[in-house]
């Protein structure tokens, strides 16, 4: 909660909390959490876990009111997209396309095995045992098709999703308004206990 002190006519400090501003913004991060879930039920979050451990923590450093959305490691990747190290040659275009991630640049802490790990649980959840060569009309093995999924994702890049940052804008522009109002309220409310 935030602390707001004002000196009274008789000189001493008194403590107020501003009640509707604090309020104000923890309507706006729950409503940002709220959006951003809906924008990954809409744009087809598989297994609902980046779901899950979307959450907002409010803190005061000082006179700064802090937001910090937390989720999963891989949110921003989700969000933001991330591009293809290339070398892809088959049909269709490159995902991610200006986003600040890209496979093969070593920033995230990443390894085939993890990726390779988490392609398992993957393919389990889309009920996926195996595949089927388009030229050929035979069956292929899951451990081929896994390796083809993950070298297309590697190449190609993710498509960006933006559930969070339009979840976040949209938001943001309802708080600049609602803020300024629920503040004044707050400050007429001090006023009136510290200076009748």
């Amino acid at each position: 909660m935030a602390e707001l002190f004002i000196r009274n006519p008789k000189g001493q400090f008194t403590n107020a909390m501003p009640v509707n501003a604090d309020q104000a913004i923890r309507t706006f991060s729950q409503n940002v959490i709220s959006n951003a879930i809906q924008n990954l039920g809409k744009r087809g979050n598989a297994s609902g876990t980046l779901a899950k451990s979307l959450r907002a923590k409010t803190e005061i450093q000082g006179i700064k009111l802090l937001i910090n959305f937390i989720g999963a490691d891989y949110a921003p990747f989700v969000d933001k997209g991330v591009r293809g190290a290339g070398g892809y040659k088959g049909q269709g275009g490159n995902r991610g396309q200006g986003s600040p991630y890209r496979f093969g640049t070593g920033s995230a802490r990443g390894t085939w095995a993890k990726f390779s790990v988490s392609m398992d649980s993957w393919l389990a959840r889309k009920g996926i045992v195996r595949g089927r060569d388009t030229k050929t009309g035979r069956f292929i093995a899951l451990k081929s098709v896994k390796f083809l999924i993950m070298r297309a994702i590697y190449q190609r890049g993710l498509r960006t999703s933006n559930f969070f940052t339009d979840a976040f804008k949209q938001n943001y522009n309802v708080l600049k308004t609602e803020f300024k109002g629920k503040l004044i309220e707050d400050m007429n409310r001090l006023i009136n206990l510290n200076f009748k």
